[in-house]
């Protein structure tokens, strides 16, 4: 992604120590870290289509001697510069704004002084400066800086960018971060979606909305996008590309509700399917109980419902599901109070007996087990079959596994064929918690048995292949790949109380170099799938090599891409979800485990843990922190630190590259000559990578 466009900036703080001739210079990599950002928070008003940002930033003096320094801030490309305001400690201070072809002198001195190549992405904007003096030794002094500008629109959506990958550059981890937006657009928003970071979005009953995202001591590798649309009609639809060049373009289809609150909701047909058994007994069996009081007590007025409990026997609370009523509600939760832990697991009897309750309503089922099945039919591949064709209905089975013991390969099978989640709750995790967030989330149904048809602009691998229902403050985003470009016609049919339903859009398909998070967040939705059929059905080298070749490129940690894997203990694939074929193409490279179980684990922390990876990546619509050290991601492209160098996965040693001596005059006229190519040179000063065709490969600066 290009960072140049659109920056709302974070400020760059260039220090000096005042030597015994107070000899002003830029920071040396002696002094670097002198100065470090103790925390820093966002505060941005958006207005229609104009933006005011106020940023403030608490820088920390660790040396015990007096700092000067010079504050940097690279101008946004549609900031208002007349509108910048800085204060430091209370004061506001006068600054400098310096035109954008003055400042890539300022740039390059900046660049050659901490010989850090990341403020290389800005070296096209303008530039706001100030000197900062005294900065007192061992405290923390506040920056505080105000501007305003224009968001712009493009294809049918606004883009917000703050510029928190600078922060990284300038003044390395930042240790508390608060961001804040709020948006008031005049009218309701429909899609708000950052592929770059898990931010929370809160929508107001007065058509405000509200995007938060906290860290705490996070080294920003990326600027936070921010993608929003304004609501049309009862279902807004806009769509997102990114063209890398040289191959098919990335997309998302972003499509959100607009269905009026009071007639937005479907009926439904709630059936609560309990295990009971014997390992049930204690806290997990207090807290299910309570989930499920909950739940009864959230159901609307037009639902049905019907609350099936099993352990060695199967037990319901009524013969046939019952209206919502104050009679029946008070029936199910009688049933609650007398439920105790004790038998066997019965889970092929209890869901058949849930599914002979389906209805002309839209089904939903509800399980909530610890266990593996120990009573009646205890194959795996029985059961799902046996449930496959009792499901006649297509009634949606969300799942929730409690603990280690749960069979994951079931669980997950049973919610990704009927179109619902898997959920799972790990030791000492909350139960009803988890249960009343997932009611929270399917209770108002607006669209059902969704379809998706496309003509005008070639289009494929689309994920998620069997579009799921579309939910009251919800949003879907559909990522896929297209050819050439153009207007896609999209026609979207689903089903509403009073029918069926269809909506039909022409969105325009155009390249843009910006947005390259979009091809990351496609190969980990196809990367799930992949798994998911090795998982079901075994391996075979086609599939293994495109995994490869995905996890390579993409940096997608999986049990065939083991060079790429985090630390121990946080998270991931701790195995191969299958046996490996340990074919030479594979393992001269290297990709496969040779510690690969002898089996496919199904129960277990590990099973737990790469069930929840799975499900991670086949829903993934953001970026979020990557913690890997050695693992960097820009333009499209993934890179490995190898012998002090960052290297494309995709490059082969031996390969010719064009050289470019780090902070030579052909480097710096490389970067100004191709825009595109910045965000690939300001990985590292030293590199390997491929632009347009071409290797390159940055060399050491020489003495």
């Amino acid at each position: 992604m290009s960072k140049k466009v659109g920056i709302l900036g974070c400020c760059l703080v260039a220090l000096w120590a005042l030597g015994s001739a107070l000899a002003q210079g830029l920071v040396t990599p002696e002094h670097q870290g002198a100065v470090v950002i103790a925390s820093q928070t966002v505060r941005t008003s958006i207005d229609g289509s104009l933006a005011t940002t106020t940023v403030e930033q608490v820088f920390k003096n660790l040396t015990g001697s007096i700092q000067e320094g010079i504050y940097f801030f690279p101008i946004p490309a549609d900031a208002a510069l007349s509108d910048f305001v800085l204060i430091v400690n209370g004061q506001e201070v006068a600054g400098q704004v310096v035109e954008a072809g003055q400042a890539r002198a300022t740039y390059e001195e900046i660049v050659r002084r901490i010989r850090d190549p990341g403020l290389l992405e800005y070296v096209r904007d303008g530039l706001f400066q100030a000197r900062i003096f005294p900065i007192m030794p061992n405290s923390e002094f506040p920056i505080t800086l105000r501007y305003t500008q224009f968001v712009p629109y493009e294809l049918g959506a606004y883009r917000y960018r703050y510029g928190l990958a600078v922060a990284a550059q300038a003044g390395g981890a930042i240790g508390k971060l608060d961001v804040r937006i709020t948006i008031d657009a005049g009218q309701a928003l429909g899609a708000v979606f950052s592929p770059s970071y898990p931010v929370t979005v809160e929508r107001g009953d007065d058509g405000r909305v509200t995007v938060t995202y906290e860290a705490e001591n996070i080294t920003p590798e990326r600027d936070l996008s921010l993608h929003y649309t304004l609501q049309e009609g009862q279902l807004g639809a806009s769509l997102v590309a990114y063209s890398p060049g040289g191959e098919p373009g990335y997309f998302a289809l972003l499509l959100s509700p607009g269905f009026a609150q009071e007639a937005a909701v479907l009926p439904k047909n709630f059936l609560f399917v309990l295990d009971t058994s014997g390992s049930m007994d204690g806290e997990k069996i207090m807290q299910a109980r309570n989930a499920l009081d909950y739940v009864l007590d959230t159901l609307n007025p037009d639902d049905t419902f019907n609350v099936i409990v099993f352990s060695s026997d199967v037990q319901t609370l009524f013969r046939a599901p019952q209206p919502v009523t104050d009679d029946t509600r008070a029936a199910g939760h009688r049933l609650v109070s007398r439920l105790v832990a004790e038998g066997g697991t019965n889970i092929n009897e209890a869901l058949l007996t849930a599914l002979g309750m389906t209805s002309r309503l839209p089904d939903v089922v509800v399980f909530l087990t610890d266990g593996v099945p120990t009573v009646g039919e205890q194959d795996v591949g029985r059961i799902l079959a046996n449930i496959q064709t009792a499901n006649q209905d297509e009634a949606r089975i969300f799942t929730f596994g409690v603990g280690y013991d749960v069979n994951t390969f079931l669980l997950d099978e049973l919610a990704n064929d009927s179109g619902g989640l898997t959920t799972y709750v790990e030791p000492g995790e909350d139960i009803e918690l988890a249960v009343s967030d997932l009611i929270k989330r399917i209770n108002n149904p607006v669209l059902t048995d969704l379809a998706l048809e496309t003509a005008g602009v070639e289009v494929f691998d689309l994920f998620p292949r069997q579009v799921p229902d579309l939910y009251l403050g919800s949003q879907l985003v559909i990522l896929g790949r297209f050819e050439g470009s153009g207007t896609l016609q999209v026609r979207i049919t689903g089903q509403r109380p009073e029918g069926a339903v269809n909506f039909e859009y022409a969105l325009a398909v155009e390249a843009s170099s910006q947005n390259s998070e979009l091809a990351y967040l496609w190969a980990q939705r196809k990367v799930a799938v992949l798994l998911d059929q090795i998982r079901r059905d075994g391996e075979t080298q086609e599939i293994v090599d495109t995994i490869v070749q995905l996890g390579t490129r993409f940096g997608i940690v999986t049990p065939y891409t083991s060079f790429l894997a985090i630390p121990e203990g946080e998270g991931g694939f701790a195995e191969p979800l299958a046996p490996p074929d340990t074919s030479t193409s594979l393992g001269q490279r290297g990709r496969l485990s040779a510690t690969a179980p002898s089996s496919r684990a199904t129960t277990g922390a590990g099973a737990v843990a790469q069930s929840e990876e799975l499900n991670r990546l086949r829903d993934a619509d953001t970026l979020g922190d990557d913690e890997r050290q050695s693992v960097k991601q820009a333009g499209g492209r993934t890179f490995v630190l190898k012998d002090g160098v960052w290297t494309d996965t995709e490059f082969t040693e031996g390969t010719v590259t064009v050289d470019l001596e780090f902070l030579s005059n052909a480097y710096f006229d490389f970067v100004i000559a191709n825009s595109d190519a910045q965000e690939l040179v300001s990985v590292g000063d030293q590199v390997i990578f491929l632009y347009q065709g071409v290797w390159y490969r940055i060399t050491p600066a020489q003495a």
